[in-house]
């Protein structure tokens, strides 16, 4: 497709032209067209040129198929309105292992969402999937929740899994934001390949979020994209057994798998984490202080508590003075309630799984009991504000 004329509020790009597939919209093709809201392309379509639907200015919605081999930012250069994406899947799903069962994690919000009790969603990188135990934390709580272990993958957005979890929440919820030391975490905007990776068997989620707000968003497709089509196609009796409710997790998402310590002191897997970098910028807490606002909005509590991480992944010359100037630095921006001191989540390096952020299962009772403890105190302070005159 080379040139399209047209002044229709909706705009459904068709899979066949004269007989032939329509596999691409070159650039320029949509060059002048204002008055557009809403483009539907189809699942024939394999490439989406630099600047094909540029400077469109009035288009809203977007729909498209994860069937195409190229498409980025350059395309919609310009497009400030375009707000909402629907993607559907043409292809099979073929991330069959713990990258894709991340997906249940919406599956178990959306099961307890009518549950009598309120729900404390917990958010985060895989380092929460790992550390708590959901039903024992659940137990320990001096307030009654229904706690769901909603960690996923440290490459995806707070910003954005924060929205996936408010479309679940309400009145009396509670939302626990386990960060990782990254911009991923703790407010960034900046997609990455690994947020379509862990959800491809519900990619309706991305019509859930407002895309204006987020950077390299079809970028990052491309590359996953890319790097589905390097894998084997998979059965879905495959696919429907990794993702079952047997499968990695539990119905409260705690991690099944029984992972051991690896057991030395020289264990280190190569991250270097420096706790007041130049990662941190005052747009993140822009966008997180927008997130807890949203949920407080819905009469939901938030409060933030942060991840394991081993203690020989840690700079040279960081400190635990440096670790109380974290702490202070983000209670001065981020509008939401640290309940955790970090200095107490850094370890030992032999509790560790693979991972510098990955306690192993012996470590978890011992993290979840002190988390419980954090949130008590919390909760006890919280009910004496209450009560103040």
């Amino acid at each position: 497709m080379t040139d399209y004329h047209g002044g229709d509020g909706s705009v459904t790009v068709p899979a066949s032209y004269d007989g032939a597939p329509v596999t691409g919209v070159a650039a320029g093709a949509f060059d002048g067209c204002g008055g557009v809201d809403t483009l539907v392309l189809p699942p024939s379509l394999r490439v989406i040129e630099p600047g094909a639907f540029a400077g469109m200015e009035t288009l809203t919605t977007l729909h498209l198929y994860d069937s195409l081999d190229t498409i980025s930012n350059a395309a919609f250069e310009g497009d400030d309105a375009l707000t909402t994406i629907y993607i559907g899947a043409a292809t099979a799903p073929v991330y069959t292992d713990w990258f894709n069962s991340h997906a249940k994690k919406i599956e178990i919000m959306r099961y307890w969402q009518d549950d009598e009790r309120p729900l404390l969603i917990m958010l985060g990188g895989s380092s929460a999937s790992y550390a708590v135990d959901a039903q024992q934390l659940e137990g320990l709580l001096d307030r009654d929740y229904v706690v769901l272990n909603c960690g996923t993958n440290g490459a995806n957005l707070f910003t954005m899994t924060s929205e996936w979890a408010a479309h679940f929440m309400g009145e009396g919820d509670m939302l626990l934001q386990m960060a990782e030391y990254s911009a991923w975490q703790l407010g960034g905007v900046t997609c990455a390949w690994e947020t379509f990776r862990s959800f491809e068997s519900c990619y309706n989620v991305f019509s859930w979020v407002r895309l204006s707000r987020f950077l390299k968003f079809f970028d990052c497709f491309q590359s996953y994209l890319t790097a589905k089509k390097t894998l084997p196609a998979e059965t879905y009796e495959a696919y429907s057994t990794a993702t079952a409710p047997e499968g990695y997790y539990d119905i409260q998402g705690t991690l099944r798998v029984v992972t051991a310590p690896n057991g030395s002191d020289d264990f280190w897997q190569g991250r270097s984490i420096s706790f007041l970098g130049e990662w941190l910028y005052d747009y993140m807490f822009y966008y997180a202080n927008s997130q807890f606002a949203k949920i407080r909005a819905l009469g939901a509590d938030c409060a933030m508590t942060f991840a394991p991480l081993n203690r020989n992944s840690v700079w040279e010359g960081e400190t635990m003075e440096t670790v109380a100037s974290l702490c202070a630095y983000l209670n001065e921006r981020l509008d939401v309630a640290i309940i955790t001191d970090p200095a107490a989540c850094i370890l030992d390096p032999a509790v560790f799984f693979d991972d510098d952020y990955h306690i192993a299962a012996p470590e978890r009772a011992a993290y979840t009991e002190r988390l419980a403890a954090d949130l008590n105190a919390y909760f006890a302070a919280s009910a004496k504000e209450e009560t103040a005159p």
